[in-house]
């Protein structure tokens, strides 16, 4: 863990599909959130 200077690159690297997959698990749950009312 001495290599800091990929870091930033490591971290947006693993974040962008953190946060598609979580976009998208949101959507659906608003989804059946709203079908079920």
């Amino acid at each position: 863990m001495k290599q800091r200077r990929h870091a930033p690159y490591l971290a947006q690297l693993c974040g962008i599909p953190v946060y598609v997959i979580a976009g998208f698990l949101g959507n659906r749950y608003w989804a059946i959130r709203e079908r079920a009312r």
